[in-house]
């Protein structure tokens, strides 16, 4: 029973409660004190737990279970980029899209930059883009002219789709000194002429995307184009973590592409009380994503020390733990790093870009076993992996890192020989469904049978006793799409599901890689779960998880989320229950960004 100073309690029924450990059975109830979990079972021994002042939450039959971790999520990335921006995704004609600008421009003061979103679905653009547009075109400069004729314009184009298409208008081609005399192809970048006066039209297309890029032509043309502010990033993560938590999501494993002001934001979002999930940080020692990549090696001896500097690995809410490394980039530009030749984006043979030589990764890797600090290593393709695991046979043992639990990003391409290797390391494997979802076709089409086999391999690195967490990454942003694809690996592109390989999931299985799975990776092993003793921090959805097909678990609706015992996102469908549910972001966008009365 509860006394005065004990923790507030909160009996949860009506419902069913899943732990989603392997043979655990739903139980009754649950009940809560304070910011843990007090106990889980019979209606009736939680009602004596909880006692006669706790508070009630009827679930009225929904479903109560761990909260979702999301081990590769871009979470404050992806929403800086959006936040800014002029939402164009699901536009429909050019009306729509005239409307939408020049309503921002009407609050825009003259000459400043209007920057919309791509058209379409984010982030890979496969299964709607520009031409499901009625006009089935890119909106030109005349189209956005008639928007903003007082202002700069720029469609953006996302990642990770190359050749990928932007537009400008003509104020903004101005800025850009892009004339009818600027060459028809520079780079790897395509400026669209009109037919009769030569002008350009103001679509740009090939390397044009905003991040992974190293065109030295639309570099220069970068410099002239608006980014990211610094003072936007603790706005765009309180965006993006309420996004997250809107969708089930109670921890983040944000260890990708985070440099000083991405860490440094997160820690700003604590220090106001306004960070609604459990993050664990890492930062990157290159700033490829951003930035030119063009890797000086200064930087990343810079942000090793950094990194080893600032970490913070036993915070309540936020953590910092270790470094990351990239050696290589994405497929769709050809910069992922393979043993043999493939088609990169533009039909040419290559076996990826090597943005950093194995040097540096034997510098890194000596450093961060000397230091004590954790490192994760960014694997594309075969040749990452050959070289990593080279790399620690020349200056360790696998008894020297098992302990330190390091950890393998994306592994777009796993071999049998790199599980083993892996597991042999101790080492934790973070990837995405997603990356079936948006590459698979792609990696079908350039690779034999026998590679593609081991494209996103998750079954294979599971069985081989790794412990693997999935993140959204780039796309669906929706969790439990990404935990349905993980058992189907449907393709957006061309519907088909990728099981030839084997490597589909089990549905519990799939369950894990976003719960009890990512709080191992986080090495917060209390993540994911629900135990006494326990973090409450749990989700309420209006199905069984474990029940139903695939299409049905991906239309799961969040009904609440909730951390520490309190909830943070809350749909309205369930009464009682401790409520502290943060001001909406959209609202502290509108209060930061107001226009002055000055």
């Amino acid at each position: 029973m509860s006394t005065p100073s004990s923790p507030p309690r909160t009996l949860y029924h009506g419902g069913r409660v899943l732990t989603l450990d392997p043979g655990d059975r739903p139980h009754d109830a649950l009940v809560t004190a304070g910011e843990r979990v007090l106990g889980l079972g019979p209606l009736a021994d939680m009602r004596s737990l909880a006692g006669p002042a706790a508070a009630t939450v009827d679930l009225d039959g929904t479903w109560l279970m761990p909260g979702l971790v999301d081990a590769h999520p871009h979470a404050m990335h992806f929403a800086a980029f959006g936040l800014g921006a002029v939402d164009l995704f699901d536009a429909v004609d050019f009306d729509d899209i005239v409307q939408r600008i020049a309503a921002r421009a009407a609050v825009t003061p003259p000459g400043e930059w209007i920057v919309c979103t791509p058209i379409g679905e984010p982030h890979y653009f496969a299964r709607r883009d520009h031409t499901a547009l009625a006009e089935r075109r890119m909106p030109d400069r005349h189209v956005l002219d008639r928007a903003a004729p007082g202002h700069p314009v720029w469609l953006m184009a996302w990642a990770p789709r190359t050749p990928n298409v932007c537009a400008f208008n003509s104020p903004a081609l101005a800025r850009l000194n892009l004339t009818r005399h600027t060459p028809a192809q520079v780079e790897h970048v395509w400026i669209e002429k009109d037919d009769d006066s030569g002008e350009p039209t103001g679509v740009l297309r090939g390397k044009v995307n905003n991040y992974y890029n190293d065109d030295p032509f639309w570099h220069a043309l970068s410099k002239n184009l608006p980014g990211v502010p610094d003072a936007l990033w603790p706005l765009a993560g309180v965006a993006g973590v309420q996004a997250a938590n809107a969708l089930g999501v109670t921890a983040l494993y944000e260890a990708h592409a985070m440099m000083p002001p991405h860490l440094e934001a997160y820690h700003a979002i604590e220090a106001q009380g306004l960070l609604t999930a459990r993050v664990v940080m890492a930062p990157e020692l290159s700033s490829y994503a951003f930035a030119t990549m063009d890797y000086p090696e200064a930087e990343v001896w810079d942000l090793l020390e950094y990194g080893h500097s600032h970490q913070q690995p036993r915070g309540e809410h936020l953590r910092t733990v270790g470094v990351t490394l990239s050696r290589g980039g994405p497929l769709s530009q050809g910069y992922l790093r393979m043993n043999d030749p493939y088609p990169g984006p533009f039909g040419a043979l290559t076996r990826g870009t090597t943005f950093l030589g194995r040097h540096v990764e034997r510098r890194v890797v000596e450093y961060c076993l000397a230091h004590d600090l954790r490192l994760n290593m960014v694997i594309g393709g075969y040749r990452d992996h050959d070289d990593f695991f080279r790399t620690l046979a020349e200056t360790t043992t696998p008894d020297a890192i098992r302990p330190r639990e390091w950890v393998l990003q994306h592994c777009y391409f796993t071999a049998p020989a790199h599980v083993r290797a892996a597991h042999a390391h101790g080492l934790h494997v973070t990837s995405s469904p997603s990356f079936v979802y948006g590459k698979a076709d792609v990696v079908r089409e350039r690779f034999p049978p026998a590679v593609a086999a081991d494209f996103i391999a998750l079954r294979s690195m599971m069985d081989g006793g790794l412990n693997v967490a999935c993140g959204t990454d780039w796309g669906p942003a929706n969790p439990w799409r990404q935990i349905a694809l993980a058992e189907t690996r449907e393709s957006a592109h061309s519907g088909h599901h990728h099981l030839e390989s084997g490597q589909g999931l089990e549905r519990l299985q799939a369950l894990h890689t976003f719960t009890r799975n990512g709080g191992g990776v986080m090495q917060w092993p209390a993540l994911g779960r629900l135990a006494r003793g326990g973090p409450a921090d749990f989700v309420v959805v209006d199905r069984d998880p474990l029940g139903g097909d695939a299409g049905a678990l991906a239309a799961t609706r969040v009904l609440r989320t909730v951390l520490g015992g309190a909830a943070v996102y809350d749909a309205g469908g369930l009464q009682g229950g401790p409520l502290a549910l943060p001001e909406p972001a959209a609202a502290l966008v509108a209060r930061a960004t107001a226009p002055s009365d000055a």
